[in-house]
């Protein structure tokens, strides 16, 4: 028993020496990405994110301050707070979440 542990220590110092020698160096950086400005054009969950939220989804004509429920894909769920959803992913479905007075919050596909 003495043997098997010694050996597992000395295995683990092992691994420990191997993993921290092969460490990236700390100069890598994250890009800047800014909505609309540096991220790609074709990117359809920030095109339909940059017209709804902060608009309530509704039956009559887009405005400033609403969205026409007949402007939105096919593939459209409008979920709020609390509602169950299923948890099928369709990356063509358009996941439209809403606060409590019915202002679009946020917007995935899936």
């Amino acid at each position: 028993m003495q043997k098997i542990t010694n050996s597992l220590l000395n295995i683990h110092r092992h691994l420990h020496k191997t993993r921290s020698s092969q460490r990236l160096p700390r100069t890598h950086k994250m890009p800047l990405v800014v909505p609309g400005i540096t991220s790609n054009s074709g990117n359809k969950t920030e095109e339909w994110t940059n017209k709804l939220i902060g608009k309530k989804i509704s039956e009559e004509p887009s405005s400033e301050t609403t969205f026409c429920k007949t402007e939105l894909p096919q593939e459209t769920r409008i979920i709020e707070p609390g509602m169950m959803v299923t948890k099928d992913y369709k990356p063509d479905r358009l996941n439209v979440h809403v606060n409590q007075d019915g202002t679009v919050s946020h917007v995935v596909h899936g």
